[in-house]
């Protein structure tokens, strides 16, 4: 029998201070677990918000994502609580991975379209919402980081709707190995070069990556 994937958890949060380097920080990665049907706009879920909007949110980060499977990593962290939703993500996939899932990837789910943009890049607030500022560093070199979504067709998502692959890139970039594009140690200038050919990666990843390129180039 053949298992497709499909939605595990939607959530969604508000604007919020939180305390780093005792400062008060604004985030909206702290959110709550919703069972109704949700609306799925080109700017994200209409009832989330998004503090940093130089870096969160926009159309090409308009729904952020984890997977279910990915969340088995980090249990071996068993002196932190790392739960569903501990990523400030707004939605949980269920039966794929990050090897699995690729760059331009085009799925629709319930009355919604919606294309994979790019690599979550995890920040600071990460670590703020989960008592744990070295989790942000293993976040990245893990690959672990879920990614993000645009919006190309608004419409409604359920939790439990399933997840149906629509097309595909013919140039399979999965969101583990533009992570190590990103992150990794032994990367070379061709591999950034090719990667930044992908017209459905998001121009702010494609900005880190040209600041990674240049920085082999001139070595």
């Amino acid at each position: 029998m053949s298992i497709f994937p499909e939605i595990k958890h939607i959530f969604v949060g508000k604007k919020q201070e939180q305390l780093y380097n005792n400062k008060p920080v604004l985030t909206a990665i702290f959110k709550d677990e919703v069972q109704e049907p949700i609306y799925a706009t080109k700017l994200g879920f209409q009832q989330d918000e998004q503090a940093d909007t130089k870096h969160h949110g926009g159309e090409d980060k308009a729904i952020c994502v984890y997977l279910n499977e990915s969340y088995t990593y980090w249990g071996k962290y068993n002196q932190h609580s790392i739960n569903v939703g501990s990523f400030g993500e707004n939605l949980v996939f269920s039966f794929l991975k990050e090897d699995e899932v690729c760059i331009g990837d085009i799925y629709k789910i319930g009355s919604a379209v919606v294309q994979v943009s790019q690599p979550r890049q995890p920040c600071f607030k990460l670590g703020i919402r989960n008592n744990w500022p070295e989790m942000v560093v293993i976040s990245r070199n893990s690959g672990y980081t879920g990614f993000y979504l645009r919006v190309l067709e608004e419409g409604e998502i359920t939790p439990q709707d399933k997840i149906e692959l629509m097309s595909k890139e013919e140039k399979r970039y999965s969101i583990k190995y533009v992570n190590e594009l990103l992150y990794g140690q032994h990367v070379t200038s061709t591999q950034i070069e090719e990667a930044l050919q992908l017209t459905s990666l998001a121009d702010s990843c494609k900005k880190d990556l040209t600041k990674k390129l240049n920085k082999l180039q001139t070595l």
